[in-house]
């Protein structure tokens, strides 16, 4: 017979297959938080290689942002959906080769369209590892394994500086995309061994939502990057800020009114 203690302390040990889904979720969810940042040290280097102007540095860094923001919310939903291991495999694929692209392309255009591409794959990946932990955790391990994954995502920015500093103390910018290659390559690989869940309910994605709410932040952060430089009372500042706020509404409306917001 088991005493209560000893069933007690037995029932709070996370298993092996706990420990693997923690690491792999933590070390994703911090590449792609990670990224975000890894470019801030290399934009001097960037600006003198490529030619790229003070407003392509800033969308070189903050399209890969911008993307994940918009898409986070419905990559969640199609995670849940669809299976949330096969979205952040497929979400750490795009990620790995939109981080290629530079490697091959570095005119300024692509260097932006390869960020925003892998903020789409970032998107995919971010919500993805939140849901595996709370779908695959027992409720007495889901707390501790969550405020891991938060605690290792709010790190991660720092991780992004740090690392892309080591590299460029030793190699040129294009080190850090090689960097972010390779670990989202691994990541790739290592996420096809964890276990996939999904809702047994299958709820329907809610696809105008899904828009509505990408339309309402595309609009307003960019607004709000664009304004330092053209003003709020540009054409083009007015009208991404107007059309972000009615798109707000809109969301609103549409949640309010959905079976499965």
């Amino acid at each position: 017979m088991h005493s209560p203690q000893q069933t007690i302390t037995e029932s709070s040990r996370w298993t092996r297959a706990e420990w693997w889904m923690l690491t792999v979720s933590c070390l994703a969810v911090a590449l792609v938080v990670a990224a975000m940042a890894a470019l801030y040290s290399a934009l001097p280097e960037i600006a003198v290689e490529t030619g790229a102007t003070q407003a392509q540095l800033t969308w070189i860094v903050d399209g890969y942002t911008l993307v994940l923001a918009c898409l986070v919310l419905p990559a969640g939903a199609i995670g849940d959906r669809y299976g949330r291991r096969a979205v952040l495999v497929i979400g750490l694929a795009i990620f790995t080769m939109a981080s290629a692209l530079p490697l091959l392309l570095s005119d300024p255009a692509w260097l932006i369209a390869a960020r925003a591409i892998a903020g789409a794959g970032a998107a995919l990946v971010m919500p993805s590892t939140l849901s595996i932990l709370t779908a695959g955790f027992a409720a007495v391990h889901r707390g501790r394994a969550v405020g891991v994954w938060a605690g290792v995502a709010g790190s991660g920015a720092v991780l992004g500086i740090l690392g892309a500093g080591v590299l460029l103390e030793r190699w040129s910018w294009v080190s850090v995309f090689v960097g972010l290659t390779a670990a989202g390559a691994l990541l790739a690989a290592l996420a096809c061994t964890i276990a996939e869940s999904s809702q047994h309910d299958h709820p329907p994605v809610d696809w105008v939502g899904a828009a509505a709410a990408a339309v309402a932040v595309a609009g307003i952060v960019f607004a709000t990057i664009e304004f330092p430089a053209r003003g709020w009372a540009d054409p083009i500042v007015l009208a991404s800020a107007g059309a972000g706020m009615l798109a707000t509404a809109f969301f609103i409306l549409i949640e309010l009114r959905s079976s499965a917001p």
